[in-house]
């Protein structure tokens, strides 16, 4: 199965020590997250880059894809009451070439996109008009989100006036191993 997008609920097995430390200033990382994302993916895998993130109401989040790694995965650690129909993470294709992801090589040959300066005409990530989002997964509590990263993307805009009601996630940069 080539699955792009998994969505897992209660990925922590206790999950406020997570949040608590996000909270207070000294977030922890544990082994826990690379062994259940391994066994999400069924393969080993090597967490490059972890980032403890709070997104306040109307945090701008433009659409990006990231091809230094292999997978991102990001787990909502936003308490319950402050998450309810909250839009997280949103997924996107490019209207003029139809690209859900960043194109590959021979994609990028066949529609003349060779160089930096191609890429940043062709995709024009700050124009939503050049975009059509056909997902978004809503953010709650100990949810996990994980992704291919060359997957065009963008973390939402965020909510909440304060640290304690805003969108808090962890956010992981995965290769395979």
């Amino acid at each position: 199965m080539n699955q792009k997008i998994i969505v897992a609920d209660d990925f922590y097995d206790m999950a406020h020590p997570y949040y608590k430390g996000i909270v207070e200033g000294e977030p922890i990382f544990t082994d826990e997250a690379p062994q259940k994302i391994s066994h999400l993916l069924g393969r080993d895998i090597k967490v490059e880059n972890l980032f403890n993130e709070v997104a306040l109401s109307n945090t701008p989040n433009p659409i990006t894809a990231n091809l230094a790694c292999d997978w991102i995965a990001v787990i909502y650690l936003t308490m319950p009451g402050d998450c309810v129909s909250q839009r997280g993470m949103s997924f996107y294709s490019h209207l003029s070439t139809g690209f859900d992801a960043f194109p590959d090589e021979y994609a990028r040959q066949l529609h003349g996109i060779q160089t930096q300066e191609d890429i940043m005409a062709t995709f024009n990530v700050d124009n939503r008009e050049e975009w059509k989002e056909y997902s978004n997964v809503y953010v709650k509590y100990n949810r996990i989100v994980l992704f291919g990263a060359d997957l065009w993307h963008s973390y939402g805009k965020g909510f909440g006036e304060q640290l304690n009601n805003s969108m808090i996630y962890q956010k992981l940069l995965i290769q395979n191993a």
